[in-house]
This record gives structure tokens, sequence and C-alpha cells, in this order.
């Protein structure tokens, strides 16, 4: 007989991970686990897992993500990650089980978003899960060799002062203070350059990756003032030497002056609202997206 029960972060970990390497992702760690579902500046992930017995055979997590505004308004968000069934125990609904009493149990959320995979995606559709059509991967080229007048970029270093909430422009985004930054960002590949002009100031993450063989600046995020979002990201292509940009097509990025653009392929978004619309300033970034989430 299957059971049912909340994650206890004490002494479950191992045999999730396991549960986990055996039957979704070999190089899924602990350490992963712990920070993405325990270290998280949102909260404690929500988890429940299904038990065999003593034995755990299926595990969910909703992460807590939320996006908020330039004036502190919080849409709470919370994405299922890391749902993993063992693979003697499929054919018997525990995916969908899981994702039930994990929603029937905590009612603390605005909105459910994910980023399915094939398999997943009708069993999310299926529950009543609607798509976020209007966003594309694309492949831009900047002129780099145009004057940015008096922009100034430097580095940003994550342990330097900065205010809580950087978010000056008018999306609910995520990337939106230092705690934040410090823990979706840590990883050595990632580069933040502060951006500034008079009293301006915005903060640019990008990593430097091949796409389609293609040497790329990946725009992961920005926050701060918008108006410096497209000479910002020109002066970094500059330092780089770099003229390919690897973005997601959402309403901020669209302001990027490209000399010419290409789409990739359609972002695969999910959503699904609890007593609470969808507002048109919800914005989307690649960090978001990325694989290491």
């Amino acid at each position: 007989m299957i059971t049912y029960r909340d994650l206890d972060y004490s002494k479950d970990i191992p045999e999730v991970v396991k549960l986990i390497n055996d039957n979704l992702d070999p190089d899924y760690t602990s350490d992963s686990l712990l920070w993405k579902h325990f270290h998280n500046p949102f909260g404690r992930s929500i988890s429940i897992v299904a038990l065999d017995k003593d034995r755990i055979v299926a595990v969910v997590f909703y992460m807590r993500y939320n996006f908020q505004n330039n004036k502190g308004k919080i849409i709470r968000t919370i994405r299922p990650l890391d749902v993993c069934t063992d693979i003697t125990q499929r054919g018997k609904g525990l995916f969908k089980i899981l994702l039930e009493k994990c929603l029937k149990k905590h009612q603390d959320y605005d909105i459910l978003f994910s980023t399915p995979n094939k398999k997943s995606y009708p069993e999310f559709i299926k529950l009543g899960w609607s798509p976020l059509i209007n966003y594309k991967f694309k492949l831009g080229l900047i002129n780099r060799f145009t004057n940015t007048g008096s922009i100034h970029v430097e580095d940003f270093n994550l342990t330097s002062p900065l205010e809580e909430n950087l978010n000056n422009h008018r999306y609910f985004t995520t990337a939106t203070s230092l705690s934040y930054l410090t823990w979706r960002f840590k990883d050595s590949d990632y580069i933040i350059k502060k951006i500034y002009k008079k009293d301006q100031t915005g903060y640019l993450i990008y990593r430097v990756d091949r796409v389609k063989k293609i040497k790329c600046i990946i725009l992961c995020d920005y926050l701060g003032n918008e108006n410096l979002l497209s000479l910002g990201l020109k002066e970094v292509c500059r330092i780089e030497k770099i003229m390919s940009v690897y973005y997601l097509d959402n309403e901020l990025n669209k302001k990027i002056n490209f000399l010419i653009t290409a789409s990739i392929r359609p972002a695969v978004i999910i959503y699904k609202e609890k007593d609470f619309i969808l507002p048109k300033d919800f914005l989307i970034s690649l960090a978001d997206l990325e694989g290491r989430l």
C-alpha cells in the first residue's frame, strides 16, 4: 500500500537523491537539492514523498519562486521541480496524486509556473494548466562598434553593498534583490555587470557560451533602469568582443536595438492561476528557464 507524507529534510535527503539518480538524473546531488529547495531565499520548497512500506518511491517539490514589481507587490509563485517516480511504480498515477496532495495541503500561492519536458507536458495540461505562448528563444546581432556615449560598465561583486529591492521598472520579476542574485547566480560562469549613467543604474547578468556553434552572450537577466539595457548590452558586447546575443524574447528585451534577430525555438512554459489573474506585466527571464533550476 502506498502512503504519503511530507519530506523530512533531516533524514530523507540521501534516499531522495538516490531515487532521482536511479530514475531521472544520474548527476543530481544532495548539494543541488539543498540549494534549490532548502536555501532558496523565497523559502523552503513544499515537498511530499510517496512510500511503499518504508521505501520512498516518488517525490515532488514545489519550489517557491516569487515575482515582485517596483511597488513591492508580490505574486506568490510555486513551481514543480525534481518530480520523480521509481520506474517500478510508474503507471499508477503517483505523479498526479503527489502534485494534487501538495496543493491541497499548501494553499499559500497565487499561480503555478513550470517548464515541463515532453513527457510531463501532457500530464500538466490534463490537470488544467495553460501554455504561455508568447515567449521565444532568439539570437540577435549587436553592432558593438558604435559609440555608447556616457554609459559606464564595471564588474559587480555579489559581496558589494546594495539596496534590497533593485527593481525600478514596472515588470513583475524574480531578480529584485541581492539575496536572490547571490543564491541564483552563485556559479562561476555567470558574469554580473553594473551599468550606470548619471543617476541611472542597471545590472546585467550573462554567460558566454556557444549556441548553434556561434559564440554568444547568453543574456540571463537584467534588473534596474530599463533605459540602460540596450546600451549596456552593447558595451558588454564590446568588452567581450562578441556580436551575437542569445536571449528570451520577453517585453523587456524587446527594447534592445538589434541589427537583426532570428527565432531559435519556442520556450515551453505553462502556468495555472489560483483565484488570481496573471497581470500583463508578468515577466519571465532566460534565467528563470535554465536547466540549473
